[in-house]
């Protein structure tokens, strides 16, 4: 029986070290924000450079990113890369004004859409305002939201 107790005893700490290295792990993943555009868009676009350009911004600001095309997601409907986004627990990023339906897509099913209002004179002004926001607010800022990004201002409208 006392080699049953010691045996258990010491179990229950190695369980309890796999948990503390778990939570360890779990410390550096990074807040997560999937870029959603057009399959359309060619590398050699304006568009495409300042989307990579962008997208370098905000992993300097400390979050993971994803493309749609890097996801498989390329040529998928909204409802499927939102679907996916959900269950990846990822923040999306899209000039997509349906994404702005929230009949179709409420705040309290995702963790969070960003719309880009898109005015191509006005798309530097609109990353720098996307920027703000994302240095502004915390990743848990984004649950269950919709944000609307412009050139001067960005607007949330929660659940």
């Amino acid at each position: 029986m006392e080699e049953f107790v010691t045996e258990e005893t010491w179990r229950v700490f190695r369980i309890m070290a796999e948990f503390v290295e778990g939570f360890e792990l779990l410390r550096d993943v990074k807040p997560a924000i999937t870029i959603f555009g057009s399959s359309r868009t060619r590398r050699s676009s304006p568009e495409y450079r300042t989307t990579v350009k962008l997208a370098r911004e905000i992993v300097k600001l400390g979050y993971s990113i994803i493309t749609a095309k890097e996801a498989n997601l390329e040529g998928k409907s909204d409802l499927e890369i939102l679907k996916w986004a959900i269950k990846k627990r990822r923040i999306l990023i899209t000039e997509d004004l349906d994404f702005s339906n929230i009949s179709l897509y409420p705040p309290k099913l995702h963790w969070g859409i960003i719309i880009l209002r898109f005015r191509h004179s006005l798309e530097d002004k609109i990353h720098k305002t996307l920027i703000k926001l994302l240095q502004e607010l915390k990743p848990d800022d984004f649950k269950k939201t919709l944000i609307i990004v412009d050139a001067e201002k960005y607007r949330l409208r929660k659940e």
